[in-house]
């Protein structure tokens, strides 16, 4: 309960009451996006190294103001975590592969045409998680689903820029607020999802 209301705070800043009113031009558009994402555990001591992955989705924009706009996004985001290395001279590596569904509702500011500074909460749903371990030849992969909360709450920010016809670019940071391991017992320490992407869509209006 914390960690919304703190969101709600965050967010209602961003967005000014001055911002709320609407004007005659205000316009809405949506369209799809996807992106390169790198994810990691805050807090973990074995899965230490980053996961490179992609995160795809649909997403709509709707300006309150010349300046002001409000972003919501509905994403297939792969996640997680992963420990690589070497072990009297064999290769391994030890992954966590968490897939979500996330929903970004952010704030936009227009620091000038098309530029813009994105801020706002994230919902996240697990849809599956897998523990994966590779060494040598041999591979073993097993369901965790239960080993991890469903339900995760980010706080993302980043820029953006919007062509006149419509072509988006940006990149984005999202950190979790929520602690996501419930009994992954190969770490001991609370779990915080963070990631950071870069991505490109397209909007029609």
């Amino acid at each position: 309960m914390k960690y919304t209301t703190a969101l709600v705070i965050i967010f209602l800043t961003f967005l000014s009451p001055g911002t709320i009113a609407q004007e005659q031009n205000s316009t809405l558009e949506y369209g799809a996006k996807f992106g390169l994402s790198i994810s990691e555990f805050k807090g973990a001591e074995n899965l230490k190294s980053l996961r490179s992955t992609f995160t795809a989705g649909l997403i709509s924009e709707y300006s309150l103001t010349e300046k002001y706009a409000l972003q919501l996004e509905l994403l297939y985001s792969r996640q997680g975590s992963t420990n690589r290395g070497n072990e009297q001279g064999s290769y391994f590596e030890d992954s966590v592969n968490l897939n979500y569904f996330n929903l970004p509702i952010l704030g936009k500011y227009y620091i000038n045409k098309g530029l813009a500074f994105e801020l706002g909460p994230q919902f996240g749903y697990l849809v599956n998680a897998t523990y994966e371990s590779k060494q040598a030849e041999n591979s073993n992969k097993i369901n965790v689903d239960d080993d991890f909360e469903k339900l995760d709450m980010s706080i993302s920010a980043g820029i953006s820029y919007k062509t006149d016809w419509g072509f988006l670019v940006g990149a984005r940071y999202s950190l979790g607020l929520n602690n996501i391991n419930d009994g992954f017992n190969f770490e001991s320490s609370n779990l915080n999802n963070a990631v950071f992407q870069l991505y490109f869509g397209y909007l029609i209006k």
